[in-house]
């Protein structure tokens, strides 16, 4: 995976034991599908740089993430960047 597939979010401590809920916002394409697809949000080595949210598109086109945003769990307003088709 690509750094920009990857965001590592070095900031990321979500309380053990709880409910994990996060919510992703932005422009929709409609012929695009961005889902999560792993977290890792307590890894063994209990370093946070470890942790991160990964981001797959599934659609056939470009999706550009700018002003997409968590907001429950994670407080993170996405940058410029594209994630690739299947990327």
């Amino acid at each position: 995976m690509t750094p920009d597939v990857i965001m590592n979010l070095s900031f990321l401590r979500l309380l053990g034991g709880g409910v994990l809920a996060l919510a992703l916002f932005g422009r929709w394409n409609s012929s695009a599908s961005v889902l999560i697809n792993e977290i890792m949000y307590h890894p063994s080595s209990e370093d946070i740089r470890e942790e991160y949210i990964e981001l797959l598109n599934t659609g056939a086109t470009n999706v550009n993430l700018t002003g997409w945003r968590f907001s429950k769990g994670v407080q993170f307003l996405f940058p410029n960047v594209t994630l690739p088709a299947g990327g």
